[in-house]
Protein backbone atom coordinates (compact mmCIF):
# COMPACT_ATOMS: atom_id res chain seq x y z
CA UNK A 1 0.00 0.00 0.00
CA UNK A 2 2.81 2.40 0.93
CA UNK A 3 4.67 1.62 -2.30
CA UNK A 4 1.56 2.34 -4.38
CA UNK A 5 1.11 5.70 -2.68
CA UNK A 6 4.74 6.62 -3.39
CA UNK A 7 4.41 5.75 -7.08
CA UNK A 8 1.17 7.73 -7.31
CA UNK A 9 2.84 10.73 -5.64
CA UNK A 10 5.72 10.68 -8.15
CA UNK A 11 3.28 10.57 -11.08
CA UNK A 12 1.23 13.47 -9.68
CA UNK A 13 4.41 15.50 -9.08
CA UNK A 14 5.61 14.87 -12.64
CA UNK A 15 2.27 15.94 -14.13
CA UNK A 16 2.37 19.09 -12.01
CA UNK A 17 5.92 19.90 -13.22
CA UNK A 18 4.83 19.56 -16.83
CA UNK A 19 1.95 21.96 -16.24
CA UNK A 20 4.32 24.57 -14.76
CA UNK A 21 6.74 24.84 -17.65
CA UNK A 22 6.76 25.26 -21.42
CA UNK A 23 8.66 22.57 -23.29
CA UNK A 24 10.79 23.51 -26.30
CA UNK A 25 9.89 21.92 -29.59
CA UNK A 26 13.40 22.14 -30.98
CA UNK A 27 15.39 20.65 -28.12
CA UNK A 28 18.53 18.90 -29.29
CA UNK A 29 18.42 15.14 -29.74
CA UNK A 30 21.65 13.68 -28.42
CA UNK A 31 22.23 10.19 -29.79
CA UNK A 32 22.89 7.82 -26.93
CA UNK A 33 22.32 10.61 -24.43
CA UNK A 34 19.36 11.51 -22.26
CA UNK A 35 16.78 13.61 -24.06
CA UNK A 36 17.32 17.27 -23.29
CA UNK A 37 14.31 19.50 -22.70
CA UNK A 38 14.78 23.26 -23.00
CA UNK A 39 12.30 25.90 -21.94
CA UNK A 40 11.11 27.96 -24.90
CA UNK A 41 12.30 31.58 -24.69
CA UNK A 42 10.20 34.03 -26.70
CA UNK A 43 13.14 36.40 -27.21
CA UNK A 44 15.06 33.88 -29.32
CA UNK A 45 14.97 35.25 -32.89
CA UNK A 46 14.88 33.04 -35.96
CA UNK A 47 17.84 34.88 -37.44
CA UNK A 48 20.54 36.92 -35.74
CA UNK A 49 22.99 39.37 -37.23
CA UNK A 50 26.59 38.61 -36.36
CA UNK A 51 27.83 41.24 -33.94
CA UNK A 52 31.48 41.79 -33.19
CA UNK A 53 30.84 42.47 -29.53
CA UNK A 54 27.63 40.58 -28.68
CA UNK A 55 25.27 42.24 -26.20
CA UNK A 56 21.93 41.44 -24.52
CA UNK A 57 18.70 42.68 -26.11
CA UNK A 58 16.97 45.91 -25.25
CA UNK A 59 14.34 46.05 -22.55
CA UNK A 60 11.60 45.98 -25.20
CA UNK A 61 12.87 42.59 -26.36
CA UNK A 62 13.03 40.99 -22.94
CA UNK A 63 10.89 37.94 -22.37
CA UNK A 64 8.36 37.82 -19.59
CA UNK A 65 7.37 34.21 -20.20
CA UNK A 66 8.94 30.83 -19.71
CA UNK A 67 9.77 28.97 -16.55
CA UNK A 68 10.06 31.37 -13.64
CA UNK A 69 11.72 30.80 -10.31
CA UNK A 70 9.65 30.76 -7.15
CA UNK A 71 11.50 33.89 -6.07
CA UNK A 72 9.64 36.92 -7.40
CA UNK A 73 12.66 38.89 -8.54
CA UNK A 74 13.98 36.19 -10.85
CA UNK A 75 12.41 37.81 -13.91
CA UNK A 76 13.52 38.78 -17.38
CA UNK A 77 15.68 41.86 -16.94
CA UNK A 78 18.82 42.46 -18.96
CA UNK A 79 21.01 45.33 -20.07
CA UNK A 80 20.40 47.45 -23.15
CA UNK A 81 21.72 46.07 -26.45
CA UNK A 82 24.26 48.11 -28.34
CA UNK A 83 26.38 47.47 -31.42
CA UNK A 84 30.17 47.52 -31.08
CA UNK A 85 32.30 46.94 -34.16
CA UNK A 86 35.11 44.43 -34.44
CA UNK A 87 38.40 46.02 -33.39
CA UNK A 88 41.04 46.12 -36.10
CA UNK A 89 44.17 44.25 -35.06
CA UNK A 90 47.47 45.03 -36.74
CA UNK A 91 49.24 41.68 -36.69
CA UNK A 92 52.44 43.17 -38.07
CA UNK A 93 53.23 45.10 -34.94
CA UNK A 94 53.45 44.31 -31.28
CA UNK A 95 52.38 47.72 -30.10
CA UNK A 96 48.97 48.75 -28.91
CA UNK A 97 46.41 50.15 -31.31
CA UNK A 98 46.57 53.88 -31.96
CA UNK A 99 43.89 56.45 -32.52
CA UNK A 100 43.58 59.29 -34.99
CA UNK A 101 41.94 61.51 -32.41
CA UNK A 102 44.17 64.40 -31.41
CA UNK A 103 44.96 64.09 -27.69
CA UNK A 104 44.19 66.95 -25.35
CA UNK A 105 46.69 68.85 -23.24
CA UNK A 106 48.31 66.36 -20.86
CA UNK A 107 49.10 66.89 -17.21
CA UNK A 108 49.84 63.79 -15.14
CA UNK A 109 50.72 63.94 -11.47
CA UNK A 110 51.21 61.68 -8.48
CA UNK A 111 51.25 62.68 -4.87
CA UNK A 112 54.72 62.81 -3.38
CA UNK A 113 55.44 60.99 -0.09
CA UNK A 114 54.36 62.69 3.10
CA UNK A 115 57.20 64.23 5.14
CA UNK A 116 57.46 66.36 8.24
CA UNK A 117 57.26 69.44 6.03
CA UNK A 118 54.79 69.70 3.16
CA UNK A 119 56.41 69.39 -0.25
CA UNK A 120 55.52 71.47 -3.29
CA UNK A 121 56.76 69.09 -5.98
CA UNK A 122 55.00 66.33 -7.88
CA UNK A 123 56.00 63.52 -10.23
CA UNK A 124 55.42 64.04 -13.94
CA UNK A 125 54.86 60.96 -16.10
CA UNK A 126 56.40 61.46 -19.59
CA UNK A 127 53.83 61.68 -22.37
CA UNK A 128 53.83 61.46 -26.15
CA UNK A 129 51.53 64.44 -26.63
CA UNK A 130 52.63 66.77 -29.42
CA UNK A 131 50.93 69.84 -27.98
CA UNK A 132 52.95 72.97 -28.62
CA UNK A 133 52.54 74.37 -25.13
CA UNK A 134 54.89 73.29 -22.37
CA UNK A 135 53.36 71.15 -19.66
CA UNK A 136 53.88 72.55 -16.19
CA UNK A 137 53.09 71.05 -12.82
CA UNK A 138 51.95 72.81 -9.71
CA UNK A 139 50.79 71.64 -6.35
CA UNK A 140 47.05 71.81 -5.78
CA UNK A 141 45.55 72.11 -2.31
CA UNK A 142 46.04 68.99 -0.21
CA UNK A 143 42.36 67.98 -0.43
CA UNK A 144 42.58 67.92 -4.26
CA UNK A 145 45.34 65.28 -4.29
CA UNK A 146 44.60 61.56 -4.39
CA UNK A 147 46.02 59.63 -1.43
CA UNK A 148 49.65 58.47 -1.32
CA UNK A 149 50.50 55.70 -3.76
CA UNK A 150 47.74 56.48 -6.26
CA UNK A 151 48.70 57.72 -9.72
CA UNK A 152 46.46 60.12 -11.65
CA UNK A 153 46.42 60.14 -15.46
CA UNK A 154 44.48 62.78 -17.37
CA UNK A 155 44.84 61.97 -21.07
CA UNK A 156 44.89 59.04 -23.49
CA UNK A 157 48.48 59.64 -24.62
CA UNK A 158 49.74 59.97 -21.06
CA UNK A 159 47.98 56.76 -20.07
CA UNK A 160 49.34 54.84 -23.08
CA UNK A 161 52.90 56.00 -22.40
CA UNK A 162 52.62 55.04 -18.76
CA UNK A 163 51.07 51.62 -19.42
CA UNK A 164 53.65 50.70 -22.06
CA UNK A 165 56.39 51.27 -19.49
CA UNK A 166 54.88 48.87 -16.95
CA UNK A 167 56.75 45.73 -15.97
CA UNK A 168 54.21 44.59 -13.37
CA UNK A 169 50.41 44.39 -12.96
CA UNK A 170 48.40 47.52 -12.19
CA UNK A 171 44.87 48.34 -11.07
CA UNK A 172 43.13 50.93 -13.25
CA UNK A 173 40.07 53.00 -12.35
CA UNK A 174 38.59 54.84 -15.33
CA UNK A 175 36.38 57.61 -14.00
CA UNK A 176 35.00 61.05 -14.84
CA UNK A 177 37.19 64.10 -15.04
CA UNK A 178 36.59 66.70 -12.32
CA UNK A 179 35.52 70.27 -12.88
CA UNK A 180 38.53 72.62 -12.56
CA UNK A 181 36.34 75.06 -10.64
CA UNK A 182 34.45 72.82 -8.21
CA UNK A 183 36.71 69.72 -8.22
CA UNK A 184 33.51 67.66 -8.46
CA UNK A 185 32.66 64.76 -10.79
CA UNK A 186 29.97 65.32 -13.40
CA UNK A 187 28.53 61.92 -12.47
CA UNK A 188 27.58 60.89 -8.93
CA UNK A 189 28.30 57.27 -9.87
CA UNK A 190 31.90 58.24 -10.61
CA UNK A 191 32.15 60.01 -7.26
CA UNK A 192 30.80 56.99 -5.36
CA UNK A 193 33.02 54.58 -7.28
CA UNK A 194 36.20 56.59 -6.73
CA UNK A 195 35.48 56.96 -3.02
CA UNK A 196 34.84 53.22 -2.63
CA UNK A 197 37.93 52.27 -4.62
CA UNK A 198 40.24 54.58 -2.69
CA UNK A 199 38.84 53.49 0.68
CA UNK A 200 39.29 49.81 -0.16
CA UNK A 201 42.71 50.37 -1.71
CA UNK A 202 44.15 52.02 1.39
CA UNK A 203 42.50 49.66 3.87
CA UNK A 204 43.67 46.53 2.03
CA UNK A 205 47.13 47.61 0.83
CA UNK A 206 47.00 45.31 -2.22
CA UNK A 207 50.06 43.99 -4.03
CA UNK A 208 49.68 46.31 -7.02
CA UNK A 209 49.34 50.08 -7.32
CA UNK A 210 46.22 51.91 -8.40
CA UNK A 211 46.03 54.45 -11.21
CA UNK A 212 43.04 56.75 -11.63
CA UNK A 213 42.42 57.60 -15.28
CA UNK A 214 40.16 60.61 -15.80
CA UNK A 215 38.11 60.27 -18.98
CA UNK A 216 36.20 63.27 -20.28
CA UNK A 217 34.64 66.28 -18.58
CA UNK A 218 31.16 65.26 -19.77
CA UNK A 219 29.22 62.19 -20.84
CA UNK A 220 29.56 63.13 -24.51
CA UNK A 221 33.32 63.50 -24.23
CA UNK A 222 33.61 60.19 -22.39
CA UNK A 223 31.52 58.50 -25.09
CA UNK A 224 33.98 59.68 -27.74
CA UNK A 225 37.10 58.79 -25.78
CA UNK A 226 39.81 56.86 -27.67
CA UNK A 227 39.83 54.42 -24.74
CA UNK A 228 36.61 53.02 -26.20
CA UNK A 229 38.48 51.71 -29.26
CA UNK A 230 41.69 50.64 -27.55
CA UNK A 231 41.97 46.88 -28.19
CA UNK A 232 43.18 46.01 -24.69
CA UNK A 233 41.15 48.43 -22.57
CA UNK A 234 38.01 48.72 -24.74
CA UNK A 235 36.34 51.05 -22.26
CA UNK A 236 32.57 50.58 -22.33
CA UNK A 237 31.51 53.17 -19.77
CA UNK A 238 32.72 55.13 -16.76
CA UNK A 239 33.39 54.27 -14.05
CA UNK A 240 35.23 51.04 -14.88
CA UNK A 241 37.74 49.14 -12.75
CA UNK A 242 40.16 46.46 -13.96
CA UNK A 243 43.41 44.66 -13.30
CA UNK A 244 45.87 45.38 -16.12
CA UNK A 245 48.99 43.39 -16.99
CA UNK A 246 51.07 43.55 -20.16
CA UNK A 247 51.96 40.27 -21.84
CA UNK A 248 54.92 39.21 -23.95
CA UNK A 249 53.00 39.70 -27.22
CA UNK A 250 52.81 43.47 -26.89
CA UNK A 251 49.21 43.42 -25.69
CA UNK A 252 47.74 43.51 -22.19
CA UNK A 253 45.53 41.10 -20.27
CA UNK A 254 42.71 42.59 -18.23
CA UNK A 255 40.71 40.85 -15.51
CA UNK A 256 38.40 41.51 -12.54
CA UNK A 257 36.56 44.08 -14.65
CA UNK A 258 33.77 45.99 -12.88
CA UNK A 259 31.55 48.70 -14.36
CA UNK A 260 29.08 51.32 -13.16
CA UNK A 261 27.50 50.77 -9.76
CA UNK A 262 29.55 47.59 -9.31
CA UNK A 263 32.64 49.75 -8.80
CA UNK A 264 30.91 51.48 -5.88
CA UNK A 265 30.16 48.14 -4.21
CA UNK A 266 32.68 47.79 -1.37
CA UNK A 267 32.61 43.98 -1.41
CA UNK A 268 33.15 43.78 -5.17
CA UNK A 269 36.04 46.24 -5.08
CA UNK A 270 37.63 44.27 -2.25
CA UNK A 271 37.19 41.08 -4.29
CA UNK A 272 38.93 42.70 -7.29
CA UNK A 273 41.75 44.32 -5.31
CA UNK A 274 42.54 41.04 -3.55
CA UNK A 275 42.26 39.21 -6.89
CA UNK A 276 39.52 36.98 -5.54
CA UNK A 277 41.15 35.90 -2.29
CA UNK A 278 38.73 37.92 -0.13
CA UNK A 279 36.16 35.14 -0.61
CA UNK A 280 38.01 32.19 -2.15
CA UNK A 281 40.36 31.90 0.82
CA UNK A 282 37.47 30.57 2.92
CA UNK A 283 35.12 29.21 0.21
CA UNK A 284 36.28 26.49 -2.15
CA UNK A 285 33.37 26.31 -4.60
CA UNK A 286 34.25 24.76 -7.92
CA UNK A 287 34.56 26.93 -11.05
CA UNK A 288 35.13 25.14 -14.36
CA UNK A 289 35.28 26.19 -18.00
CA UNK A 290 33.92 24.35 -21.04
CA UNK A 291 35.27 25.64 -24.34
CA UNK A 292 33.64 23.36 -26.94
CA UNK A 293 30.23 21.85 -27.60
CA UNK A 294 31.45 18.24 -27.44
CA UNK A 295 32.59 18.78 -23.86
CA UNK A 296 29.26 20.38 -23.04
CA UNK A 297 27.33 17.38 -24.42
CA UNK A 298 29.50 15.06 -22.35
CA UNK A 299 28.75 17.10 -19.22
CA UNK A 300 25.01 17.05 -19.98
CA UNK A 301 25.03 13.30 -20.52
CA UNK A 302 26.76 12.62 -17.20
CA UNK A 303 24.92 15.26 -15.15
CA UNK A 304 23.32 13.77 -12.01
CA UNK A 305 21.96 16.85 -10.17
CA UNK A 306 23.70 15.93 -6.93
CA UNK A 307 25.00 19.43 -6.13
CA UNK A 308 23.76 22.93 -7.09
CA UNK A 309 25.13 23.61 -10.58
CA UNK A 310 25.01 26.85 -12.56
CA UNK A 311 25.85 27.27 -16.23
CA UNK A 312 27.15 30.71 -17.24
CA UNK A 313 27.14 30.98 -21.04
CA UNK A 314 29.58 33.59 -22.28
CA UNK A 315 31.78 34.40 -25.24
CA UNK A 316 35.25 33.15 -25.97
CA UNK A 317 38.25 35.47 -25.83
CA UNK A 318 40.75 37.02 -28.21
CA UNK A 319 44.03 35.06 -28.27
CA UNK A 320 46.11 38.25 -28.19
CA UNK A 321 45.04 39.48 -24.76
CA UNK A 322 42.57 36.89 -23.42
CA UNK A 323 39.81 39.52 -23.39
CA UNK A 324 36.33 38.12 -23.94
CA UNK A 325 34.87 39.70 -27.06
CA UNK A 326 31.42 40.14 -25.49
CA UNK A 327 31.57 43.46 -23.62
CA UNK A 328 28.70 42.55 -21.29
CA UNK A 329 30.28 39.20 -20.43
CA UNK A 330 33.43 41.05 -19.52
CA UNK A 331 32.10 43.17 -16.68
CA UNK A 332 29.57 40.60 -15.41
CA UNK A 333 31.89 37.62 -15.12
CA UNK A 334 33.62 38.91 -11.98
CA UNK A 335 30.29 39.81 -10.32
CA UNK A 336 28.86 36.33 -10.91
CA UNK A 337 32.01 34.64 -9.62
CA UNK A 338 32.07 36.86 -6.53
CA UNK A 339 28.44 36.14 -5.63
CA UNK A 340 28.91 32.44 -6.34
CA UNK A 341 31.95 32.10 -4.10
CA UNK A 342 30.40 34.17 -1.31
CA UNK A 343 26.82 32.89 -1.20
CA UNK A 344 26.49 29.55 -3.01
CA UNK A 345 26.54 26.20 -1.21
CA UNK A 346 30.05 24.95 -0.31
CA UNK A 347 29.71 22.06 -2.75
CA UNK A 348 28.14 24.13 -5.55
CA UNK A 349 29.60 24.20 -9.04
CA UNK A 350 29.80 27.08 -11.54
CA UNK A 351 30.54 26.06 -15.13
CA UNK A 352 31.48 28.82 -17.58
CA UNK A 353 30.49 27.70 -21.07
CA UNK A 354 32.18 29.49 -23.97
CA UNK A 355 29.65 29.51 -26.80
CA UNK A 356 31.95 30.83 -29.55
CA UNK A 357 35.65 31.55 -29.70
CA UNK A 358 35.15 34.30 -32.32
CA UNK A 359 32.23 36.68 -32.91
CA UNK A 360 31.59 35.21 -36.36
CA UNK A 361 30.89 31.82 -34.76
CA UNK A 362 28.01 33.22 -32.71
CA UNK A 363 25.34 32.92 -35.40
CA UNK A 364 21.98 31.23 -35.98
CA UNK A 365 23.71 27.89 -36.65
CA UNK A 366 25.61 27.89 -33.36
CA UNK A 367 24.72 24.62 -31.53
CA UNK A 368 24.03 26.42 -28.26
CA UNK A 369 21.11 28.23 -29.90
CA UNK A 370 19.27 24.89 -29.53
CA UNK A 371 19.09 25.69 -25.82
CA UNK A 372 17.26 28.95 -26.59
CA UNK A 373 20.23 31.07 -25.59
CA UNK A 374 19.56 34.23 -27.59
CA UNK A 375 22.42 36.28 -26.18
CA UNK A 376 25.38 36.16 -23.85
CA UNK A 377 25.99 36.31 -20.98
CA UNK A 378 23.16 33.98 -20.00
CA UNK A 379 22.61 31.60 -17.09
CA UNK A 380 20.82 28.26 -16.97
CA UNK A 381 20.33 26.05 -13.92
CA UNK A 382 20.24 22.35 -14.91
CA UNK A 383 18.08 19.78 -13.11
CA UNK A 384 17.07 16.15 -13.57
CA UNK A 385 13.44 15.19 -13.00
CA UNK A 386 12.01 11.99 -11.54
CA UNK A 387 12.25 10.28 -14.93
CA UNK A 388 15.97 11.09 -15.35
CA UNK A 389 15.26 13.76 -17.96
CA UNK A 390 17.48 16.83 -18.03
CA UNK A 391 15.80 20.24 -18.10
CA UNK A 392 16.92 23.81 -17.54
CA UNK A 393 15.63 26.63 -15.39
CA UNK A 394 16.32 30.04 -16.95
CA UNK A 395 17.75 32.66 -14.61
CA UNK A 396 15.86 35.90 -15.29
CA UNK A 397 17.82 38.38 -13.20
CA UNK A 398 20.57 40.84 -14.00
CA UNK A 399 23.93 39.08 -13.92
CA UNK A 400 25.62 42.12 -12.38
CA UNK A 401 23.07 42.45 -9.56
CA UNK A 402 24.66 40.94 -6.46
CA UNK A 403 21.41 40.93 -4.46
CA UNK A 404 19.53 38.91 -7.10
CA UNK A 405 22.37 36.43 -7.44
CA UNK A 406 22.66 36.17 -3.67
CA UNK A 407 18.97 35.27 -3.32
CA UNK A 408 19.27 32.45 -5.83
CA UNK A 409 22.52 31.06 -4.44
CA UNK A 410 21.35 31.25 -0.82
CA UNK A 411 18.01 29.65 -1.68
CA UNK A 412 19.74 26.67 -3.26
CA UNK A 413 22.26 26.49 -0.41
CA UNK A 414 19.35 26.32 2.04
CA UNK A 415 17.88 23.37 0.12
CA UNK A 416 21.23 21.60 0.32
CA UNK A 417 21.46 22.22 4.07
CA UNK A 418 17.92 20.98 4.65
CA UNK A 419 18.56 17.87 2.57
CA UNK A 420 21.73 17.13 4.48
CA UNK A 421 19.92 17.56 7.80
CA UNK A 422 17.15 15.21 6.64
CA UNK A 423 19.58 12.49 5.59
CA UNK A 424 21.91 12.99 8.54
CA UNK A 425 19.90 13.99 11.63
CA UNK A 426 21.97 15.75 14.24
CA UNK A 427 24.79 16.60 11.82
CA UNK A 428 25.58 20.30 11.34
CA UNK A 429 25.90 20.88 7.56
CA UNK A 430 27.45 24.34 7.97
Amino acid sequence: MLLSMCVLSVIVFYVWCISQMEWGHDAPSLTGDRRVRAVQDDVAPSTLAVLAEESPPSKAQRSTTGQVSTINHISATTATRSNVHVPTINHDTTTSLTTTRKPPQTTVTTRSPTTAKPTTTSTVVPTTSKASTTTTTTTAPSDAHPPLGVITLTSFDATQSFLKSLDRPMFLLFTCAKSPDTHEHWSSTCADAEAAALTAYHSLSPRHRLAIVRVGSSQAEADNSPFRSDFDILLHDVPTFMRYERNNQGYANTSFVLEGQSVANADLIEYALTEGTSVTSTRKNSVETISDYAAYRRMARLFEDLVPTYLLFMSGSWPHNNRVWCVYCRHREAVVEFAFHKYAAPNAKLIKVQVAQLPADWNKDNPYKKLDIAYVPYMLVPHVDAFEMLFYQHYRGELDDVDMLRSMFERDAKFVAEGTALLNPGVNSG
